[in-house]
């Protein structure tokens, strides 16, 4: 499997979650209760779009949350996951925009080709006012 492979499918699930939330859960709390499910969403959409612009070495611009976040997600993933997967970029020092770098993206050799993930049992994060009291269905 190849390194960008888990992102890449990190992405797909994000990408599923995020298109599945309504403009109207927008004001909900999240689990960190200084942050509403929008400012989840900007932070979170905003940081990848941010990674896929310093990789290819393109002047960060401002997030600003689209009409179809879902899309939009979509979109910024996959340019992303285009940049992470660039020719020579693993091997590159890059600054991601929050502060010196204190290491790189370089995956040793001795690690490459030996890339292994084990399922993850994923949980999904219920997007409502009462978010910590949502049972998990089975």
């Amino acid at each position: 499997m190849e390194p960008i492979e888990p992102l890449d499918r990190t992405f797909r699930h994000a990408q599923r979650v995020i298109a599945g939330i309504t403009p109207n859960q927008y004001d909900n709390v999240t689990p960190c209760s200084e942050w509403n499910v929008r400012q989840v969403l900007e932070h979170t959409m905003g940081v990848v779009a941010g990674m896929g612009q310093a990789l290819v070495g393109a002047q960060r611009t401002e997030f600003v949350l689209a009409d179809d976040p879902g899309h939009q997600f979509e979109q910024i993933a996959s340019d992303a996951i285009a940049a992470w997967r660039a020719d020579g970029v693993l091997d590159q020092v890059v600054n991601f925009g929050a502060g010196t770098p204190t290491s790189t993206c370089s995956i040793p050799p001795h690690i490459r080709g030996t890339w292994r993930s084990r399922p993850v049992r994923t949980r999904p994060f219920p997007m409502t006012s009462r978010s910590r009291h949502t049972k998990r269905a089975r």
